[in-house]
């Protein structure tokens, strides 16, 4: 998607230049993607875990509490899906920029700040 909107390229084009800039860091872009993958899976099973509970809480307090129960739940997961789905966009516009700019220099430059944490 970033490639998409910053260079302007059709969706054919894009998929062509993220797979080569991809496959001239693979073992970054795999160490980067499972520890995102992961990150991911954390959160949103932190969240639910926590929506559950609260949910679970609030109708053993009181049955009446059911409509708020499933609007608090559904809030939490909500924001859980959102959050995760902004860090991995970012991941991804990060690790294009990174890899455009290692290409133009024509040797490696150091990663971002963010990806280069999410690689360490």
């Amino acid at each position: 998607m970033p490639i998409i909107i910053i260079e302007d390229a059709p969706l054919k084009e894009a998929i062509s230049r993220a797979w080569n800039l991809h496959r001239r860091q693979l073992a970054d872009v795999i160490v980067a993607e499972i520890g995102v993958v992961v990150v991911n899976r954390v959160l949103g099973a932190l969240a639910t875990l926590t929506a559950l509970g609260l949910g679970i809480v609030l109708y053993l307090t009181s049955p009446a509490l059911l409509p708020v129960a499933i609007i608090v739940a559904t809030a939490i997961i909500s924001f859980a899906m959102i959050f995760t789905s902004y860090l991995r966009t970012a991941y991804y516009t990060c690790l294009y920029l990174w890899a455009a700019a290692s290409e133009a220099a024509q040797q490696p430059v150091p990663a971002p700040k963010p990806l280069a944490a999410a690689v360490a």
